[in-house]
């Protein structure tokens, strides 16, 4: 879906530069057609800031159409969605926390191919962004290309955002998450 949302703007809107937000697999992509000659070349330049989002697993639409419902939630009155702590998380438009649940107990609802990914953070996106290491009401944030800086660097003078150095307990964290997902495709790897 992203990346049609991609084309459509491209296409459809006439929109030859667009900031783009995806997960690792999703900018994996846009990447892609950045740097190939086979494809949508065109496309992927149309992609001048890559935001990529932190993702450990995405979850198929069964997981809104049937689990919620029989959790007595419903999909009509979820504002948001949230992982912390190994908790899947749904919150209501006030803020109010619908339902609390283990992500093990979702495993069914995963996509399959989230388990062969090794990338938690977007290692090929401008700016990556994701909650896991971070406080209440902030984001962690890695910027790792030149136009990510000069954008994140922007966004500080507009104070349209502001920032503070993640603790070293959020940095542990993050490495402690990322190579959990490593050691999953290890595991992996041995039943093949």
């Amino acid at each position: 879906p992203m990346i049609t949302a991609l084309a459509s703007a491209f296409y459809e809107y006439m929109r030859n530069r667009v900031a783009f937000v995806g997960t690792p697999c999703q900018v994996l992509s846009v990447r892609k057609m950045q740097l190939t000659d086979m494809g949508h070349r065109k496309l992927g330049e149309a992609a001048g800031l890559i935001i990529g989002l932190f993702c450990m697993e995405n979850f198929n639409y069964n997981l809104i159409s049937e689990f919620l419902p029989n959790m007595g939630v419903k999909p009509e009155a979820v504002f948001k969605f949230d992982i912390s702590s190994g908790k899947f998380n749904v919150y209501g438009g006030s803020g109010e926390n619908l339902l609390s649940v283990s992500v093990k107990e979702l495993e069914k609802y995963s996509r399959r191919g989230c388990m062969v990914c090794s990338d938690l953070t977007a290692r090929l996106a401008d700016i990556s962004v994701g909650g896991i290491g971070s406080k209440p009401g902030f984001s962690t944030v890695i910027v790792r290309t030149d136009i990510g800086e000069k954008i994140f660097k922007r966004a500080l003078e507009l104070n349209a955002i502001r920032a503070e150095e993640i603790s070293e307990q959020g940095l542990k964290s993050l490495v402690k998450v990322a190579k959990a997902k490593l050691d999953r495709i290890g595991k992996i790897k041995g039943k093949v």
